[in-house]
C-alpha cells in the first residue's frame, strides 16, 4: 500500500512543472538555488513520520498532466487520476496557491480544519499546516480523509467529501464541484 502510494505521488511529482513553483503569499520557503525547503518533523512523533518526499517541479503548465480518459484502471491509478482532477480544479495545479478568503493553501487547497480532521483520524499530530504545500503530503492527506469519510471509494463520493466536508454527499452544493472534477478526468 505505501508502495503503490509512494509510486503515485512520484507520479504526481514527474507530472508538476518547474513554473508552477514560485514564491507567493504564504508559499513554502525556498534555498538559494529556488528549491522548496523541506519542511522538519519536529512536531511529528518519531514512530509517526516518513521521510518528506517533497521536490521541484520541471516542464511547463499546460503538459503537467495529460487528460485522463474516464476512471478506469486500478483503484490507485483512479484515485491518482481523481486527485489530479481535483487539483486542476482547485489550485490549477499550483502547489503554491493560497486563498485567503478559506484559508486554504496548496495544490488541493486544503483548509486547516482539514488537517486537524486528518490528525484527529490518525490518533496523533502527523500533518501540520505547512505540509499543505507539500504534493506528497497533500496526497496523503486526501488519502486519509477520503478513506474515512467517503466509504464506497467511488469517485463521485472522494469528491463530494473533499469538497463539502464529512456529509459532502448529502450537499447539492457540492454537485457542481463533482461536475468540474468529473469533466476534467474525463479531458474535456
Amino acid at each position: 500500500m505505501k508502495t503503490k502510494r509512494a509510486i503515485t505521488a512520484a507520479l504526481i511529482f514527474l507530472s508538476l512543472q518547474e513554473g508552477a513553483i514560485h514564491k507567493s503569499r504564504g508559499g513554502p520557503p525556498y534555498d538559494d538555488a529556488r528549491r522548496p525547503v523541506v519542511a522538519g518533523t519536529s512536531r511529528r512523533k518519531a514512530q509517526n513520520t516518513t521521510p518528506s518526499r517533497e521536490t521541484h517541479s520541471t516542464g511547463s503548465r499546460s503538459q503537467m498532466w495529460e487528460p485522463v480518459n474516464g476512471v478506469t484502471g486500478s483503484k490507485p491509478e483512479r484515485r491518482a487520476s481523481l486527485f489530479k482532477a481535483i487539483c486542476t480544479v482547485e489550485s490549477n495545479n499550483d502547489p503554491t496557491k493560497y486563498n485567503e478568503e478559506e484559508k486554504a493553501a496548496g495544490i488541493a487547497q486544503i483548509r486547516p480544519i482539514c488537517v486537524k480532521d486528518v490528525n484527529r483520524i490518525l490518533g496523533c499530530v502527523r500533518y501540520s499546516l505547512r505540509d499543505r504545500y507539500s504534493v506528497s503530503k497533500a496526497l496523503d492527506m486526501f488519502d486519509i480523509y477520503t478513506n474515512h469519510y467517503a466509504r464506497s471509494g467511488e469517485a463521485e463520493e472522494m469528491a463530494r467529501v473533499w469538497n463539502g466536508g464529512p456529509k459532502g454527499m448529502s450537499k447539492n452544493s457540492t454537485m457542481k464541484y463533482w461536475l468540474k472534477v468529473r469533466l476534467v478526468m474525463e479531458g474535456l
